[in-house]
């Protein structure tokens, strides 16, 4: 395991606007770099937990676009998206959703380039 700092608290807002209405999904991204035989985790600020780096979406960036600034903005790495590795749906996982629209986690699997 390697790391460099804490990270912010993730915090998630959906921002209606007039006449636009809310979105049907919303989406995270975690990034899992791997060097040699450790991976690339960051740690919580809430609770001291270690976790992937990654985030919640940015409107008009792509996923990878997203969990490539993710893991440059809480490790201080560049990394590149290089595979996607899964998608998880927090309905199907039987998790609450007290949002009125679908949430998923997208993984990428990742290679540091600096």
């Amino acid at each position: 395991m390697y790391a460099r700092g804490r990270i912010r608290h993730r915090t998630h807002s959906l921002a209606v606007r007039a006449g636009l209405g809310l979105r049907d999904a919303e989406g995270g991204r975690q990034g899992a770099v791997f060097r040699d035989e450790s991976i690339l985790l960051v740690q919580e600020a809430t609770d001291g937990g270690w976790t992937l780096p990654g985030g919640w979406a940015d409107v008009n960036q792509s996923p990878r676009e997203g969990v490539e600034r993710e893991i440059r903005e809480e490790s201080g790495y560049e990394a590149r998206a290089i595979k996607l590795a899964g998608v998880y749906d927090f309905r199907r996982q039987g998790n609450p959703n007290p949002l009125p629209n679908s949430i998923y986690k997208i993984f990428f699997v990742c290679e540091l380039t600096a």
